[in-house]
């Protein structure tokens, strides 16, 4: 009858032998290799005014007005989106970082970079002063998809 250390020698044995392999594989491998075998990019997409109103209907109605056409009631003390989108020196930080870190009772909603941008691209059709410089810039993609920490 084998005894333990017998029946354990072989799996080892060959444990031992694909970690040496692959040790080895890894140091023989050249940079150019190791980018063939990464990963492709996520795919770049434009943010989206509609995404971002059905977002916003979604996730922010029992608190702000969204459309701010008088069809709806919410709370008082939140502004309606109109607001937001219309206070003056208004930027794409102070709303990345009003919806990073909400201040009470705003809940933290764990957004995507994309699904911020895309509110931010809906809030940016709510301007009324048409003259003033776009809450987000032309051009703007929604890369990485998770906001850097602060």
């Amino acid at each position: 009858m084998p005894t333990l250390k017998r029946r354990l020698a072989a799996p080892l044995a060959l444990f031992a032998l694909l970690a040496a392999f692959g040790s080895a594989v890894a140091q023989t491998a050249s940079p150019d290799e190791v980018a063939q075998t990464a990963l492709p990019d996520e795919v770049v997409r434009q943010p989206s005014a509609d995404g971002g109103r059905d977002l916003a209907d979604k996730l922010c109605t029992g608190c702000h007005l969204i459309a701010g056409d008088g069809a709806t009631t919410a709370q008082v003390g939140p502004p309606p989106f109109k607001s937001i989108a219309n206070k003056p020196g208004q930027t794409v930080d102070r709303i990345k970082n009003a919806l990073m870190q909400p201040h009470p009772p705003m809940p933290d909603m764990q957004m995507t970079n994309d699904e911020m941008l895309d509110i931010i691209t809906y809030l940016d059709t709510l301007r009324t002063d048409k003259s003033a410089p776009s809450l987000l810039p032309p051009g703007v993609v929604a890369k990485p998809r998770y906001p850097a920490p602060s």
